[in-house]
């Protein structure tokens, strides 16, 4: 009987946690300019040749994934100071309001921006400044996920962000 008991209690640990194990296998990206680590799930798509930092990291379906883009990507944006953006951020702008943190990445000024949607989402941000510009690492937002922080778009950007070089 003692035997038996052990035994249900070791397949039951064995069980348990192969359950809860995920896989933290990861691929490298390096274009000369920036360089990280991503999700073996996912795939890097440089969305324009002549900007090096135009680039979007996704799983197969798009569904979720990572945007890195510079600030001057998109002629028509109104923002052209890290301040700017940071401003908009906390007080509002496009139907959001938020906070920031200052951090460092690989020697260089950064913020985290956490910006509170109007359907009551959480979306992410992180600045880089790289002094003529700054690049913008976000995650995709999963509306159907109300915690974004357990999305797997949210996962790859903060392994993304962790690991990012600037070259």
């Amino acid at each position: 009987m003692a035997i038996s008991g052990l035994l249900f209690i070791l397949i039951f640990i064995v069980a348990v946690s192969g359950c809860t194990s995920t896989d933290n296998s990861t691929k490298h990206y390096d274009n000369g300019n920036i360089s990280f680590d991503y999700p073996t799930s996912m795939s890097v798509k440089q969305e324009n040749t002549s900007v090096p930092f135009h680039l979007n990291i996704h799983n197969n379906q798009w569904s979720s994934g990572v945007q890195i883009t510079p600030s001057n990507s998109n002629p028509n944006h109104r923002m052209t100071t890290i301040g700017e953006r940071l401003n908009a951020s906390v007080n509002g702008s496009g139907g959001t309001t938020g906070q920031f943190t200052q951090l460092t990445i690989d020697g260089k000024l950064a913020y985290n921006i956490t910006h509170k949607n109007q359907d009551g989402t959480t979306s992410y941000t992180t600045l880089i400044d790289l002094g003529t510009i700054f690049l913008t690492i976000q995650p995709t937002t999963e509306t159907s996920i109300k915690d974004q922080t357990t999305s797997n778009s949210y996962k790859a950007y903060e392994l993304i962000v962790k690991t990012m070089k600037i070259n």
